[in-house]
């Protein structure tokens, strides 16, 4: 997709006049249920009528209208949204995988991912399989594959440590094996990076992040083909994870300026990491954008965009750590990501908190690593606030 495909997209996408008053932006129909003229309206409802709606946890025209442009801009046939990102996750693993199935998981993924599949979906019944996809993607599948299994799931880039994993090939053994792929796309956002164009089966986002891309709102969506999403979509129903009209509103405006936020906070990021990788009290710098990374060619070949998001290293001392925080006067330490805002999140400390020392290191999540969401402020602002806190070490 061309940058101006995607400029015009999430401007434009799933946007239609309302058909009584002609708004320019899509109202807010913040209702709870929608009623009927006769019974005949009604049992057309609910037998699936288009445009007919009966009650906002099943489907609300304004939560319609931001899954359109989501799917749109995915390149995707149908989106559907929930009320977080770990909510998107969770319908996909718990609504596709059934007891006695296998899950394929990447090693490298989100704290809080990592404990659904570690802790709930096996109480469903369902194994799972944590696999190195970083290094021999297709090889590691080929090794890892049952009868059984459902499916493979990976996010790239990685969170927290920016690792990226090579899409095309997780796609031809998965396919190999007539097996779905399953991947969040959070960290790169469509605007980076199209999955379902590569040929990814279902992709989601935290869209608390990028998409919303604001800090004011927390939502996730699901994207793919519609009849693989009937079944999230039937599981969102009787969850009952559903998003609220007025936050879907929120992220279809947010959405609005997802590319012009995005060219900035790529171009921030790789600023950044070059300073960082200069700096003498930095240890190490996660960006795909340095020529340096090992994950650069790969990134080269499935990204538009490197990302706003980056991880440095630091001495892991905690005194040390505090006196850097302390010195910073711009950038806070905030526990997400994606906002227009640079913020740093230390995942020892919080996303990953919960695994073990053993587990970490084996993702290269030391003590001193700080994961950084670059914002759209000006680039010397950013870079004079980091310069700030590291000399104070």
């Amino acid at each position: 997709m061309t940058r101006k495909t995607i400029s015009t997209k999430v401007v434009h996408a799933g946007e239609r006049l309302d058909p009584q008053t002609k708004s320019l932006t899509t109202p807010i129909y913040q209702s709870s249920v929608f009623g009927f003229e006769t019974a005949d309206d009604m049992i057309a409802a609910f037998e699936g009528k288009p445009g007919a709606y009966i009650y906002s946890r099943i489907a609300n025209p304004t939560i319609t209208a931001v899954e359109k442009k989501l799917a749109e801009i995915e390149n995707g046939e149908d989106a559907i949204l929930f009320a977080s990102g770990l909510a998107a996750s969770y319908a996909v693993f718990a609504s596709l995988a059934k007891p006695g199935d296998h899950i394929i998981s990447a090693g490298d993924i989100y704290g809080g991912t990592a404990t659904q599949l570690k802790e709930f979906i096996p109480n469903l019944g369902v194994d799972v399989s944590f696999v190195n996809l970083i290094n021999d993607p297709e090889e590691n599948i080929q090794k890892n594959i049952r009868p059984n299994t459902k499916f493979v799931f990976f996010e790239t880039p990685t969170n927290p440590t920016i690792k990226v994993i090579d899409i095309e090939a997780v796609v031809r053994a998965a396919k190999k094996h007539h097996i779905l792929t399953v991947m969040d796309n959070t960290f790169a956002s469509p605007v980076n990076q199209q999955p379902l164009a590569m040929g990814i089966d279902i992709c989601y986002h935290s869209a608390t992040k990028y998409l919303g891309g604001h800090d004011d709102l927390t939502a996730g969506v699901v994207v793919g083909g519609v009849e693989i999403l009937k079944q999230i979509r039937r599981y969102r129903t009787y969850i009952g994870a559903s998003i609220d009209p007025q936050t879907a509103w929120l992220l279809g405006r947010g959405i609005k300026t997802l590319d012009v936020r995005m060219e900035r906070q790529n171009k921030n990021a790789l600023a950044l990491a070059i300073f960082l990788s200069s700096h003498s009290k930095v240890k190490r710098v996660f960006y795909p954008g340095l020529a340096s990374s090992p994950f650069h060619t790969t990134a080269k070949k499935q990204m538009a965009g490197f990302g706003g998001m980056l991880a440095f290293e630091i001495e892991p001392d905690r005194s040390k750590m505090n006196q850097f925080l302390k010195n910073l006067k711009m950038i806070k330490l905030i526990p997400s990501l994606g906002g227009v805002e640079t913020t740093i999140l230390i995942p020892a400390f919080s996303s990953h908190f919960f695994m073990t020392p053993e587990e970490r290191k084996a993702l290269d999540i030391s003590d001193g690593l700080i994961r950084v969401n670059t914002g759209i402020e000006g680039i010397e602002d950013i870079i004079e606030d980091f310069e700030r806190g590291l000399k104070s070490i």
